[in-house]
Parts: structure tokens; sequence; C-alpha cells
């Protein structure tokens, strides 16, 4: 008997979304980013270490070529099989979510960072709807235009350099959209530092209600067993809720344990980052899809080093690589904007309990 790494490739189709079984002589964990062999031609692909079996069988199978690093933890594998079975798309669809842009491509990336650049950008039109049916419509002529519509329906905005990376096209490709007036392109200039809006004022937490403590010592109890809750903060406008995630946020991160803040718009996430960097200092990464592509994988790579222990943004934020995770608020939970009417149509507060039963972590909904 042989043990096989079970393998999903980085490849679009539906023909290939099944995990391929493969033979490795390094070491392979779970949740590793791999390059394989594929197809007849044997072309270099990379791949997802889903999983690993025993077969007897190994005289068809190929190798793992190099393992180049651990891209997702056991638990985020289990989410991901879990968000393809739910929500009914493929592997390739469900792994955009868990990685950063431009992730699974073999090379490595380089964002600079020079500061007030001008960079040009596209984004969709105003007025375009259903961009993944016109995606669709243009796949079997013109693939790369497909890709690139794709790529800017799932962000506010990319730099053109960034779209021609990732979707692998040319810059011709992002003008033929321009003249059909699918996509426009526009200059701007970007610092590439999330935290530049805000102060460096620190604040110390206000006296609690009666009511605000009540809720706060609930939620302690619940994260000092370690056990998963989900509970109901209801109140109306102005009576305190974001204290009370700011208290039970702070004996979260006193015991070495993390946390998730979602909202629902990327409008309010400044409003929400101010309140958690006054509190926490730059101990907080900011996630949205308004971030340039840089800032974004900057987001990313302090989360899964463990340098940010608070994430603070939209629904996208649900699948940062955070570890050893405390507590998940659900600010605003009754918007339908939690809900994505992209591929996959994932709701973020379903995986965000999904999550915090994995991490036995508490889960606020306000």
């Amino acid at each position: 008997m042989a043990k096989t790494a079970k393998v999903i490739i980085n490849n679009p189709s539906r023909a290939v979304d099944k995990a391929f079984s493969y033979l490795y002589e390094e070491n392979v964990n779970m949740g590793d980013h791999v390059l394989v062999p594929f197809g007849r031609g044997n072309k270099v692909i990379d791949g997802i270490v889903t999983g690993f079996e025993e077969t007897e069988d190994t005289e068809k199978l190929k190798c793992i070529s190099s393992v180049l690093e651990n891209a997702l933890t056991p638990k985020d594998v289990e989410l991901l099989k879990w968000v393809r079975k739910k929500y009914v798309c493929t592997y390739f669809d469900a792994l955009r979510l868990f990685l950063p842009p431009g992730s699974l491509s073999g090379k490595t990336r380089n964002y600079n960072t020079v500061s007030d650049k001008l960079i040009q950008f596209a984004r969709l039109k105003e007025g375009v709807e259903n961009p993944e049916q016109i995606a669709e419509l243009l796949s079997a002529k013109a693939p790369a235009q497909a890709r690139v519509l794709e790529i800017l329906s799932e962000t506010e905005k990319m730099a053109v350099t960034d779209i021609c990376d990732f979707a692998d096209t040319s810059r011709a490709t992002i003008s033929t959209l321009e003249k059909k007036g699918y996509i426009e392109i526009f200059s701007e200039k970007i610092e590439r530092n999330p935290f530049k809006d805000l102060t460096n004022e620190k604040t110390e937490p206000l006296k609690a209600t009666e009511e605000q403590q009540d809720c706060i010592d609930y939620i302690n109890d619940k994260v000092d067993k370690n056990e998963y809750e989900k509970i109901l903060l209801r109140g109306i406008t102005g009576s305190g809720k974001t204290e009370v995630y700011l208290q039970a946020v702070q004996h979260v991160l006193s015991i070495n344990k993390t946390a998730v803040i979602l909202v629902p718009e990327i409008s309010l996430t400044p409003q929400m980052s101010l309140r958690f960097t006054k509190r926490f200092g730059e101990n907080i990464a900011i996630f949205h899809s308004g971030l340039s592509m840089g800032e974004r994988v900057d987001a990313w790579n302090r989360i899964k080093n463990g340098d940010a222990k608070v994430v603070v943004g939209a629904r996208s934020a649900i699948f940062t690589p955070m570890k050893n995770i405390g507590i998940i608020v659900v600010d605003e939970e009754h918007e339908t904007s939690y809900k994505s009417d992209m591929t996959p149509k994932y709701d973020a507060r379903l995986v965000a309990e999904m999550k915090c039963r994995a991490e036995n972590a508490v889960l606020v909904l306000a």
C-alpha cells in the first residue's frame, strides 16, 4: 500500500472538478500549495493538498513536483469542502475565496510599496448588469475578456497591470472591453497604507452600563469555556453595542486568542476600523475589496503570520487565515449584503457560524 495525496488543481473547468491522487517523496501536509504534472503533456500546474489516502494501484500515478508553502490550515480545507458542497460550486471557485489574489501562480509576485504613485485602474462601468452572464457569453470566443470581467466582478477596482497578470492577458484585451462599454479605465494616486487616514489617538474602555456589562460577562464566560455559542445582541443605534464588541475583543486578546469583525458595507469599514485602531493600535488588519491588490496581500500575510490579531472587514474577511479565533462579530447582521451575488453565492453569516463551530468560538450577531 502506498500513501497518496489528494490534490485539487488550479483549473476552472468543471471537467477536472475533483481531487486527483499523486505520489509524493518529500514531506507533504494538508493545505500545502504544490506544483504537479497534469494532463497528457505533464504541464506543471498549481494545486492544493486536501487529504490523503492509501492505494495499491500506483502504476499510473504521477508524483508531486514540489511543495511551495503551506497555504491553508486543515480546518480551512474542511471549510472549503463545505463551501463547495453547500453552495454548489467548483473547487476552483471555492478556493479563490480562501487565498489572496494571484496566489495560485507557481511564482512569486512582488508588490511595490512606493507611496503617492499614479496607477491606472479598471472597474466595471456603472450600469453594467450581470457581468457573470456577459463573461459566460464571451467565454467561448473571447476567454481572456471573460476572465477579466470575472475578476472585476469580484472587486471594486484593480490595477490594470494586476489584471493583465492575474488574467494572463494583455492591455489590448482590457482596451477592447472598454470600447465595448463593459469597463472603464481611470488613473488614481495611491499610498499603500490602509492606516494612513486613521488616528494614533488611543482610547480606553468606557464604563459599561449594567446591560452592557451583562452582555460582556456572558460573552467572556463562553470564550473562557472555549465552547461554541451563537448570541444575538440587539439594540437600537447608539445603545452601545460597539463598546460591547470592543471590550469582548479586549478580553479575547488578553487570553491570546484572535477576533474577526464583519461589517455589511465597505463604506462602514473605516468607521469601525477607526474605533478598533484607537483601542488596539495597529494590531488590526483591514480587509475588503476596496483595497489595492498589494494592500490585500499585505493584510493577508500579516494575518497568516500572526502579526494581526483582529481583522475588520466586509464579508470576504471571513475567509482570511486567522488562527485560534475566540470571537467573530457580525455587525448589522440583518443586512442582505452579507450574501454574495457572485459565484460562489455564499452567506458570510453562515460561513462565520461554521468557522466558529470549528474553532469553538463565540459568534455574536448584532
